[in-house]
């Protein structure tokens, strides 16, 4: 069966917002998704993509601007669509 290739797009990582009112159970899990964290590894993910030609969705750009605006920070869909 011959099959054409599949093309591949990356999501990268949506960004996420800075939680100040957290609960002694978040402080215990220490939440890795800072937007700092989270720019360094959609960095990452563009160096090794870029190298082997893979396509890739920049998510965090996309969302780093609405970040504030998201009704439980990690959801976009309140936010204006962009064209």
């Amino acid at each position: 069966m011959k099959r054409e290739p599949l093309d591949i797009i990356w999501h990268g990582l949506a960004s996420f917002p800075v939680f100040t009112n957290m609960d002694d159970d978040d402080k215990i899990k220490k939440d890795w998704r800072s937007p700092y964290r989270l720019k360094i590894w959609s960095d990452i993910a563009e160096q090794v993509l870029s190298k082997y030609g893979m396509r890739r969705l920049d998510a965090f750009e996309m969302t780093m601007p609405f970040v504030y605006d998201t009704p439980d920070g990690g959801h976009f869909f309140k936010t204006p669509g962009k064209n």
